[in-house]
């Protein structure tokens, strides 16, 4: 079988590899869609922050089709449409009793262990999630990016319950923040949100999806006096996605009092007002991982399917080496791509 496998910076080639053996609970699937996130443009670039390994297939947003199962494997059958977790966890240490996103022993499928970039993969059936018989695969790869949000999007309604008449900012139009601002309009009723995105093409994409946007921030509040604290045009609610270290102490600023910064963005260190934190008395609540809300999301998507696939702009073809590259090329350019896939 065909495997793509990135060796280091921009150093990525497709190789020949044996039919991976089957647990007897382990399920063996024929992939059909690949979508690329930021940490995948950022292990083929060789400037991902975090815990990595090369060489790696890369790919955890997936969906492909069940063509065998192990012997112990009871819930599911030849022929299932599915995808899976990104986080591969233990599921026997103590975080994993709270939030198995951050195991005590985490691996994370298609950045420290190999993901779906091949013909065949085999996983786990704990880590697989049907998906519904007539869901297109492009849209069941989209699974793993909504679960990321709507785990953030819990974090935050644990703080603040009454989510749906709050002012909310989203800074970044890519994947995983529209598909925060889809399912913050559309399951939990909010209807003022604005949406921070530098690339005109990405905030036309928002705009067609009926919300505000709006390209950079100013400064605001400077804590210098009490009054400034209470500005109307800031946010109650600030969801961080980009990972862009100017924005964040201008988030602070723009947030009211009680406010929360929701964050998903990964930076290696940053700067922010901390007076902003305290005089304002925010809550600050990070998040990595969808591992708990697939099937919340599968639902979600089943239900909306053309605003979700609207998030789709290009398809690539997985096997063919110079339509990987331009995938890859094509989705580090923000002003010209939302969410690129590669088909296998």
């Amino acid at each position: 079988m065909k495997k793509v496998v990135i060796h280091g910076a921009l150093n990525v080639g497709i190789e020949d590899s044996d039919v991976p053996s089957l647990a007897e609970d382990e399920v063996m699937i024929r992939v059909h869609s690949v979508s690329v996130c930021g940490s995948d443009i950022h292990l083929f670039r060789g400037t991902y922050n975090g815990p990595k390994a090369y060489p790696i297939m890369f790919g955890h947003e997936w969906s492909g089709e069940v063509v065998q199962c192990g012997d112990k494997v009871v819930k599911f059958k030849k022929g299932d449409r599915v995808t899976g977790d990104c986080s591969k966890y233990c599921d026997d240490c103590v975080y994993c009793e709270s939030d198995r996103n951050v195991c005590e022993h985490i691996q994370k499928y298609g950045i420290t262990v190999d993901g779906a970039s091949a013909e065949l993969i085999v996983r786990r059936d704990k880590y697989l999630y049907r998906l519904p018989e007539t869901l297109d695969y492009s849209l069941g790869s989209l699974v793993e990016p909504l679960a990321v949000s709507a785990n953030l999007i819990a974090r935050i309604m644990k703080i603040r319950s009454d989510i749906g008449g709050k002012k909310i900012l989203i800074c970044g139009a890519a994947g995983i923040g529209l598909g925060a601002m889809l399912q913050l309009k559309y399951l939990h009723g909010c209807d003022d949100i604005t949406m921070l995105e530098i690339s005109d093409f990405r905030r036309g994409m928002a705009e067609k999806l009926g919300v505000k946007t709006i390209k950079s921030l100013t400064d605001g509040a400077s804590g210098e006096n009490y009054g400034s604290l209470y500005s109307k045009d800031n946010y109650d609610i600030v969801i961080e996605t980009t990972g862009n270290a100017k924005i964040i102490p201008l988030i602070f600023s723009k947030v009211k009092p009680l406010g929360v910064i929701g964050m998903l963005g990964m930076l290696s260190e940053a700067s922010f007002p901390q007076k902003m934190l305290v005089l304002k008395a925010l809550t600050i609540v990070g998040s990595i991982g969808g591992t708990g809300y697939f099937d919340e999301v599968i639902d979600f998507i089943d239900t909306h399917r053309e605003q979700v696939g609207s998030l789709i702009s290009h398809h690539f073809g997985l096997f063919e080496i110079a339509s990987l590259k331009e995938g890859f090329e094509t989705a580090s350019h923000g002003n010209e791509s939302m969410k690129v896939q590669f088909d296998a």
